[in-house]
């Protein structure tokens, strides 16, 4: 056998590498950019209301005999308080990014983060 057939790697095989790495490194950069999200949609017993998320504020939503204290704080949204049984929305956790929601199932509260000029709609079927 020859020298150069017990090698691991070649020179060509390494530089396939570092191209492959690159580019996922890339990939990964890109999809973990921040979405800028505008406006909350507040869905409250079935009436809506959106509001500006570029200013930090607090305030509650009363629907069902339950209270949820909302916190608006550098463009990020959570509850932080809420005295519905499980607890969900609390658990759920700051959102940031345009299309994500904290629900509250028993208080019939959703908070939605939606892009700025973004429609009541985000696909259509037919």
């Amino acid at each position: 056998m020859a020298r150069n057939d017990l090698r691991l790697f070649r020179k060509a095989d390494i530089l396939v590498y570092i191209f492959i790495a690159v580019i996922a490194v890339g990939i990964f950069l890109t999809s973990n950019q921040k979405n800028e999200a505008a406006c909350l949609l507040i869905n409250c017993g079935g009436s809506e209301k959106t509001l500006d998320i570029t200013r930090d504020t607090s305030f509650e939503l009363e629907n069902n005999g339950y209270t949820l204290t909302v916190i608006i704080e550098n463009g990020e949204v959570f509850v932080s308080e809420t005295d519905c049984p499980d607890r969900i929305c609390r658990i759920t956790g700051r959102i940031t990014r345009p299309g994500q929601s904290i629900i509250c199932v028993p208080a019939e509260i959703s908070l939605t983060l939606i892009a700025d000029g973004e429609g009541d709609y985000d696909a259509f079927t037919h």
